[in-house]
């Protein structure tokens, strides 16, 4: 669809094709309009790419239907959105987005940085929603808000990781200031020992959260519990521990290990 694309537009297409299963709107001009006219939303969409669709401030009414049950996070092959990328929608609600598309048993919410009003409070209600999210990005996630709060990644790996479906993981390439509080410090360890119940996991970014042997140690013993895991990434390991690293993974796990001067 092309950038010239508005909510007027979106609702002829949408009446036009209702048994959509995948629908692209990316960098248009689509604001999210509530239409005077109601119109049923396609029952079977699945993918939606509202990316870089810099006017919108919630999703439009016409292509997402109400969910008014909860999906239990073990139930994801039920109908409803499945993958939504939102990344650079520089006016979205994300509070409004998480209320729209609560119980859609959504596997992918790509972009979800990339929102200016993303906070502490937001990403915790992102992860408490019951998705049963396959792929979680928090690469880019270097924000003072989070890398001020080792809390926030304390409780993201102890409390809301979705070990039962999770099959990819990035974890934020800054550390967070973890050596400044002891009690954050020890619970991200013991969030890093818990990866090893993420079963399906073949593909494990740990960005530069291995700050030394304590953090070290907690990521070695998941690591013997992912037998699948074909991917593992990390940056500014503490001196002289790559060979163990290596052991620890599967024979066929491929092994990135990048050395930076941290700041």
């Amino acid at each position: 669809m092309g950038s010239l694309l508005t909510d007027s537009g979106l609702k002829a297409i949408v009446q036009l094709f209702p048994r959509l299963q995948s629908l692209r709107i990316a960098q248009s001009h689509i604001r999210g309009i509530t239409c005077d006219e109601p119109v049923s939303p396609p029952q079977n969409l699945a993918k939606l790419d509202v990316s870089g669709c810099t006017l919108m401030h919630s999703l439009p009414q016409t292509i997402v239907p109400p969910v008014l049950q909860k999906v239990p996070s073990d139930r994801y092959s039920l109908s409803g959105l499945r993958i939504l990328l939102i990344g650079r929608c520089e006016q979205l609600d994300l509070s409004e987005l998480l209320s729209q598309i609560e119980g859609h048993p959504i596997c992918r919410l790509d972009g979800l940085i990339t929102i200016p009003s993303l906070d502490g409070v937001l990403l915790q209600r992102v992860f408490s929603s019951g998705f049963p999210l396959s792929e979680v990005s928090l690469t880019g996630c270097n924000f003072d808000w989070f890398r001020g709060n080792p809390s926030i990644l304390a409780d993201f790996l102890c409390e809301w990781l979705p070990t039962d479906t999770l099959t990819q993981l990035s974890l934020p390439l800054r550390p967070v200031q973890s050596t400044q509080d002891a009690d954050a410090r020890v619970r991200i360890c013991t969030g890093l020992s818990r990866l090893g119940q993420c079963k399906k996991l073949v593909d494990l970014d740990l960005g530069g959260q291995i700050v030394g042997q304590q953090e070290f140690d907690s990521i070695l013993n998941a690591l013997q519990s992912l037998p699948h895991l074909n991917r593992l990434c990390v940056t500014d390991l503490p001196l002289g521990t790559q060979q163990a690293l290596c052991n620890a993974c599967p024979t066929h796990c491929k092994i990135r290990v990048h050395q930076h001067r941290r700041p």
